[in-house]
């Protein structure tokens, strides 16, 4: 089992400070449930700290989290439900200018980081939780960032803490949280709270080499080797078994996830695809269909946009992975700002072996997907024609075998513990 590794060295206990945790849902909670299922099989017990939030759904990620080393606390949040779920109509709106003006008074940093505010109720539990089981290690997540900064603060109270903090996207540079056209002031509060995390915490940790420079170059230096990769990965459990399923005559294209901030261009690049498609591969056309899944189902990136050759579905969780394991392809779409970041869809589409079709600005991922075989960038709008025409022809097996050998949820489960001494 994987214990074995670090059987002599691996903490018994830990606390996770991670605010969408499940049951919570949102994208936030699926990176840190599977690192802490991963410790739970390894034998270390996680006492978690998440925020109480109003139910919305069902988390894909529920199951992963029912493990008897795995102990979710919710703790009361302030934040303004008007803000975070607002009901919209007159009163929504009402409700939302009241809040926002009483946060601005009462917040000196971002208002749209829903962890602001939370400190005095995440720390009481924390340190209940420190003092009752003896924990010397502590790891935080953001998005939302001031978490980040509440956790690295509890080092006050308890000075031999061990504190690591995940950064799931850019703090000071993010294009949203509020930060993109903060006022100078607030920019500011916002800086300083990052600078205490990084002359504080004791480890801080990012996804891909990219954001750990990003991170590096908008503060106060960290200390040499602090920051540190952590990538992410899949979990072997969420592949389902292949159902026999008689073959259909089309070929499938299915994209599963959010529609992030700045894909505009990218869903040009769809758009144009097609059409060239139509015009010049009649035959291609016909047999193709696409299915999109995703929680912003009703976002104009989509609706309104494509034929009915494209069909835009609700997210449906882990259920989404079947769809996979039947199609002939995956699509990937990434803004601008994150065409260097090799995010979880990357991970979760390596195990199924489907092609990836990348649609948007060159970078790191773009290059990553054609260096290592395991798809195609669609720059142009002919190369769809091209690719559709060899699907089935072609395998990719090996260039897959290859590209996963290192990225389950095992191994970054072990890198993660050589973070904890």
């Amino acid at each position: 089992m994987w214990r074995m590794k670090y059987e002599n060295s691996m903490p018994d206990r830990v606390l996770l400070c991670c605010y969408g945790f499940p049951p919570n849902t949102g994208i936030g909670g699926r990176r840190w449930a599977k690192l802490a299922k991963g410790l739970a099989l390894n034998g270390t017990a996680v006492e978690v700290i998440n925020a109480d939030l109003p139910k919305t759904g069902a988390s894909p990620w529920s199951e992963d989290v029912s493990h008897p080393l795995i102990t979710v606390h919710s703790v009361p949040s302030d934040y303004p439900t008007a803000l975070s779920h607002n009901r919209g109509g007159v009163l929504g709106r009402l409700q939302y200018r009241l809040n926002l003006y009483a946060l601005k008074r009462r917040e000196a940093g971002t208002v749209f980081d829903v962890a602001c505010g939370w400190e005095p109720q995440l720390q009481a539990k924390a340190l209940e939780i420190i003092d009752k089981y003896g924990i010397a290690h502590v790891l935080a997540t953001g998005a939302p960032f001031n978490l980040l900064y509440y956790a690295t603060r509890l080092k006050i109270f308890r000075p031999n803490l061990h504190v690591l903090c995940d950064y799931r996207d850019p703090w000071m540079t993010a294009q949203n949280y509020g930060m993109s056209n903060l006022e100078t002031r607030r920019k500011a509060e916002e800086q300083k709270k990052q600078d205490f995390v990084f002359a504080n915490a004791d480890v801080i940790t990012a996804p891909n080499t990219f954001l750990c420079d990003e991170i590096v170059k908008s503060g106060c230096q960290p200390p040499l080797g602090k920051v540190r990769e952590l990538p992410h990965f899949y979990d072997p459990d969420d592949i389902p078994k292949a159902a026999e399923l008689p073959k259909s005559g089309s070929q499938r294209l299915v994209y599963g996830g959010a529609l992030y901030l700045g894909l505009e261009p990218a869903m040009e690049q769809l758009q144009r695809a097609l059409k060239h498609l139509e015009l010049h591969a009649p035959s291609l056309w016909e047999k193709l269909e696409i299915d999109i899944y995703t929680p912003d189902f009703e976002s104009t990136l989509v609706q309104g946009r494509f034929s009915d050759k494209v069909r835009i579905h609700p997210a449906i969780g882990k259920a989404f992975f079947a769809e996979l394991e039947q199609a002939d392809a995956a699509l990937v779409f990434l803004a601008e700002h994150n065409r260097n970041f090799l995010t979880t869809k990357y991970f979760e589409y390596l195990p199924f072996q489907k092609p990836m079709l990348y649609f948007g600005p060159e970078g790191h991922v773009s290059a990553t997907i054609e260096e290592q075989g395991i798809g195609h960038v669609v720059s142009q709008p002919q190369i769809l024609v091209e690719v559709l025409e060899a699907l089935g022809s072609k395998s990719y097996s090996d260039a897959f075998t290859k590209a996963n050998a290192t990225a389950t949820l095992q191994t970054r489960t072990e890198e993660l513990l050589a973070l904890m001494p």
